[in-house]
């Protein structure tokens, strides 16, 4: 193959890359956008992973995997809109566990200690609460954040 043969082959090859990535919906900027949002919201994230390769097509779902820094596994829905941007929303909530606790204590008359991070409550989602020696552990009943416990029985108030 002589050198211009070759050359535009290369030109073709670049030009046909460039084509397909501009097809293609940015999954490094998706996963900047999550791990953003949630760090402002005080998530310490450690990862998300979104697919690679998805076509831009405007009504398209996937879902992004992420991890927080303490080994907590979140996902993400993502929607892409017209003009190749996206919505996402997260499977859960962030919650935070320091104002939760004080506000529940004040409410139960307790020094309630229920930790110092902000994490994703799903439902199953484990936190240990713990006041005057005792400590109990808390299960989300939902992804919204909710528990669904006898908080005088959990707290050994009755």
């Amino acid at each position: 193959m002589g050198s211009s043969s070759l050359f535009a082959a290369r030109l073709l090859f670049l030009a046909t890359s460039v084509a397909l990535a501009a097809c293609s919906l940015d999954a490094d900027g998706v996963e900047a956008s999550i791990r953003g949002e949630l760090t402002d919201k005080g998530v310490d994230v450690k990862s998300v992973t979104c697919p690679d390769g998805r076509p831009r097509k405007a009504g398209d779902t996937f879902d992004c995997e992420g991890e927080t820094a303490s080994g907590q596994p979140f996902t993400v829905k993502v929607t892409q809109t017209e003009g190749g941007t996206v919505k996402w929303t997260l499977v859960g909530r962030v919650f935070d566990t320091e104002s939760w606790s004080r506000e529940l204590g004040l409410r139960m008359g307790l020094q309630l200690d229920c930790g110092k991070q902000k994490l994703i409550a799903v439902k199953g989602t484990k936190i240990v609460c713990s006041w005057a020696g005792k400590s109990t552990e808390l299960v989300f009943s939902d992804d919204e954040g909710n528990i669904d416990a006898d908080f005088k029985k959990s707290f050994q108030l009755e």
